[in-house]
């Protein structure tokens, strides 16, 4: 069974710390809802807290925070960057299931939830990320769960199997780049089975790239432990930004890594939802190349695929 109690929390008042005694959430309820923590016990914080807005709400600026958020793709400058300044309802659903609900956004008609969800006693957690229509006109949009990756980590992403010319005449996957993607950048390692994206925090330029991966996965070595978020790669679905499920984003503060669900028009009343499983596992080391990443995590990932 978790064990849920309510804290403070960096200067919030309003934060709960969950737990099933193999992993551990801290969820900040007085802004978001952000998890803005994900921990082994007694191990370092995995998601990023941006210091200079710890404890802040209020206001009608958006602030990063940090942490796990949830947003509606595709991306622009007149919805997406609405401000979670405002307290979010916290319910425990039952004695493994806690809700973190927001405010209808205004002029967005949005409501956006999380549920979070712990197994009995692995160190694994299964977020709900649920965004309903609540205007009076349908809107078209996906959710897309950000991940704010803590510094000085390594974000892996699969590419498609490897195959022959003779044997694939035809595409499988796309690479979408934005305006400030360079791919001589030293932080990218482009393999022929996965794309590494290391954060430097004495980096000067953003760096941004979106895959649809099929094999429904990514992953984050930070000081001997992997994090790993499982998501869905819907057969025939479209995806915002030329068809990307996942998209991994860096600058100098953070690396975000992000799951996407499909694109479409969603009706007044309406509720979409996004799921992601993540997993913790203590004892990795952190790979430069595609070799290592079969050797040190692919069979961690094999698991949990398995299960």
């Amino acid at each position: 069974m978790a064990v849920c109690a309510q804290i403070e929390y960096k200067g919030w008042r309003q934060a709960y710390r969950i737990t099933n005694g193999s992993v551990e959430l801290v969820v900040v309820s007085e802004i978001g809802p952000r998890i803005m923590s994900v921990a082994l016990p007694g191990g370092h914080n995995m998601f990023r807290e941006l210091p200079a807005e710890l404890g802040l709400t209020g206001g009608d600026a958006f602030r990063l925070y940090g942490g796990q958020r949830l947003w509606a793709a595709p991306e622009n400058t007149a919805s997406t960057y609405y401000p979670d300044n405002v307290p979010a309802e916290f319910r425990q659903l039952d004695e493994n299931r806690f809700a973190f609900t927001a405010p209808v956004e205004t002029g967005t008609g949005l409501r956006k939830e999380m549920e979070i969800q712990l197994p009995a006693d692995e160190p694994a957690v299964r977020v709900v990320h649920r965004i309903t229509n609540e205007g009076a006109d349908a809107r078209e949009f996906s959710p897309w769960a950000l991940s704010v990756m803590n510094l000085h980590g390594t974000a892996i992403v699969p590419l498609p199997p490897y195959g022959s010319h003779a044997e694939n005449l035809s595409p499988v996957s796309v690479l979408s780049l934005w305006a400030y993607t360079d791919l001589t950048d030293p932080r990218w390692v482009m393999g022929d089975r996965y794309v590494l994206l290391r954060q430097d925090a004495l980096a000067g330029t953003p760096q941004k790239l979106g895959l649809r991966v099929k094999q429904g996965w990514a992953g984050y070595v930070l000081d001997g432990v992997l994090f790993v978020k499982r998501f869905g790669c819907q057969e025939g679905a479209t995806y915002p930004d030329f068809d990307s499920n996942c998209e991994i984003f860096t600058d100098h503060r953070i690396l975000e890594i992000e799951s996407l669900g499909p694109l479409a028009p969603v009706q007044p009343g309406q509720t979409v939802s996004q799921i992601e499983d993540w997993h913790l596992i203590d004892g990795v080391e952190t790979p430069g190349n595609d070799d290592e990443v079969e050797k040190w995590i692919q069979p961690h990932v094999q698991n949990m695929l398995a299960v």
